[in-house]
């Protein structure tokens, strides 16, 4: 006779679970930011102290939002933002592979920080303050 392990019953609210829903979208969770792949000229540490500052306080609002929520915002607000591979004036990162499409989200004004999603990880490559990353 086999064994049968039955399954943890639904933690209790405010508890935290696994992220995707039952078709493995993750656009019902809200944003984790990733800052490994910053790119070195790019950084929050090259970015004057409002803008740190700004940028931490954009991510801790975003982490409020779900991916849906994010991407039906004003795209100059906390939305996003497409922005095509040809447009940005930087080196890619070698590891970042063709397939992948950039985002910008503002994090102090109209300032971007620009970088793709992976699920719900948004992976922070570049931090723009004086808008040369591509044409706005």
């Amino acid at each position: 006779m086999v064994k049968r392990i039955k399954p943890p019953p639904d933690p209790p609210k405010g508890r935290i679970k696994a992220g995707a829903d039952s078709t493995g979208s993750t656009d019902g969770v809200p944003p984790v930011f990733c800052l490994r792949h910053l790119v070195e000229g790019w950084k929050i540490s090259d970015c004057q102290r409002e803008d740190q500052a700004n940028f931490a306080l954009t991510a801790e609002k975003l982490s409020r939002l779900t991916w849906q929520e994010i991407r039906n915002a004003p795209r100059h607000g906390l939305g996003t933002e497409k922005i095509a591979r040809e447009a940005i004036k930087s080196a890619i990162p070698a590891s970042i592979t063709e397939d992948v499409q950039f985002l910008a989200v503002r994090f102090s004004g109209m300032k971007p920080m620009v970088g793709f999603r992976s699920r719900e990880i948004f992976h922070v490559v570049w931090l723009d303050p004086a808008f040369r990353l591509y044409d706005h």
